[in-house]
């Protein structure tokens, strides 16, 4: 089983949340996804143009995450 981490920031500026690859990858200098079996870190990027099949597919709807957390994040401001 692999854990696929991401590290996202709220901006207290701009009232947004932003998903922090810079800070991920000082943070995660192995890689963001663990891997129980092997007890290791690795990274989603696999080289060769190639890319860990999940990681690929969870980045692809990460930032619709993102933009949920800015909604729900707006409307806990009105109310």
């Amino acid at each position: 089983m692999t854990k696929h981490h991401f590290l996202v920031m709220f901006d207290s500026e701009t009232k947004t949340w932003e998903w922090d690859a810079e800070t991920e990858t000082a943070r995660f200098p192995d890689g963001t996804i663990w891997d129980e079996a092997k007890n290791e870190w690795y990274s989603g990027y696999l080289g060769d143009g190639g890319y860990d099949p999940l990681d690929d597919q969870i980045s692809e709807y990460f930032p619709t995450v993102i933009e949920t957390l800015d909604r729900l994040h707006a409307l806990s401001e009105e109310g």
